[in-house]
């Protein structure tokens, strides 16, 4: 028998929060098909029990996926829940409150194993004051985090060479590598205070002068750790389908680009429903 794989759902759109009705009846018929963003060929991908090792759900806003959780029982889930905090470039992800909530529930009913938090991305723009970014809140999310049991959150600065940002209204800023460095190190030392690690995805040149202190090169998702919380082995190799500098597991994702999301995020790089 083939091994099992994870399900990405999905780095294309947040199918938790818009598309949680068509998630549900693809996994009720056993398979979805699934369009490649590249050469737009469409080829049917196995669905059922028997071919998912588990599904890793990303999502700024889980609520109308939760109120149907047990439409996906019997499948080993896990929460990719991006908590970040700026209402000028998520203007339509609920508020910080809500969100907290929603990481109550799912802590609840899930436990902490299963929740996968990212501070994702560290933005940095220009405003009528100069150069801002969207940390306001990193400290308040920590502890929230850290209270709860939760010792590693995942993060990672913006990419800001995707064409599609153009046309936002928003002039983005990259800081220089040793800007960069030293903002790690800064949000380090504070994640510290709480026992929280921060861990780098796609950003390894942090690293070249040497290690940072609460600072690990990292994933989003790691079949390893997948595996273990699981109990059951998957495929552990790189996903060749990612950036060079992406270290993730290999995963099979159902989402698509033309499924627009609607938290109209201005950093975002798939394809925003914008105000």
């Amino acid at each position: 028998m083939d091994e099992k794989i994870i399900i990405s759902a999905s780095r294309r759109t947040d199918i938790p929060a818009f598309y949680s009705d068509w998630l549900i009846e693809q996994l009720n018929r056993g398979f979805a098909e699934v369009t490649n963003p590249y050469n737009h060929t469409v080829y049917s991908l196995p669905l059922s029990r028997a071919s998912v090792h588990s599904i890793v759900l990303w999502s700024k806003d889980f609520s109308p996926l939760l109120k149907r959780i047990d439409a996906l029982k019997g499948y080993e889930l896990f929460f990719m829940f991006t908590i970040n905090d700026s209402g000028f470039l998520e203007p339509r992800v609920p508020s910080l409150h809500n969100r907290f909530e929603q990481f109550d529930s799912i802590m609840e009913k899930f436990g902490k194993e299963r929740l996968l938090i990212r501070f994702d991305p560290i933005v940095h723009w220009r405003d009528e004051s100069g150069i801002t970014n969207n940390l306001a809140s990193f400290e308040k999310i920590i502890k929230k985090m850290a209270g709860t049991g939760i010792s590693q959150v995942k993060t990672s600065f913006m990419n800001t060479q995707y064409r599609k940002l153009s046309g936002r209204g928003v002039t983005f800023i990259d800081p220089p590598v040793q800007r960069k460095i030293e903002i790690a190190h800064e949000l380090g030392e504070i994640a510290c205070r709480y026992d929280v690690v921060l861990q780098f995805c796609c950003n390894d040149y942090l690293f070249e002068d040497g290690e940072i202190p609460n600072i690990e090169r990292s994933c989003c998702i790691d079949g390893e750790y997948i595996s273990r919380v699981v109990g059951e082995p998957t495929i552990v190799k790189k996903d060749p389908s990612q950036r060079k500098t992406c270290q993730c597991t290999y995963s099979r994702d159902i989402g698509d680009y033309a499924q627009r999301c609607r938290h109209s995020c201005l950093y975002c790089y798939a394809n925003p429903d914008m105000i």
